[in-house]
């Protein structure tokens, strides 16, 4: 199964933007779109010895640009208003 899609369609996106980048080996993905008008960003990266504080700051600068109504983020996240993907996707399957 992919995760990423399956979320995606899930959450009823509607992509615009993917944007797969690496930073200190890790890879991340940013998935930008609209749900209902409004601008979202679903980002993946691997958590495995992951350093969250870098991790922020990677996120961060990804998100200047733009102001998203949601951000949605795997595993543990410190960036502010952000949602656990875990979390909206045990919701929306079991809805």
């Amino acid at each position: 199964m992919d995760l990423i899609e399956t979320f995606n369609y899930l959450l009823g996106i509607f992509v615009e933007k993917v944007n797969i980048s690496k930073n200190n080996g890790r890879s991340y993905v940013f998935i930008t779109g609209k749900v209902d008008e409004q601008h979202i960003i679903v980002i993946w990266r691997s958590i495995i010895e992951i350093d969250y504080e870098q991790d922020k700051k990677i996120i961060k600068e990804h998100l200047k640009d733009k102001n998203y109504v949601f951000i949605y983020v795997n595993g543990k996240s410190l960036v502010e208003n952000s949602r656990s993907i875990e979390t909206e996707m045990k919701k929306l399957m079991w809805a």
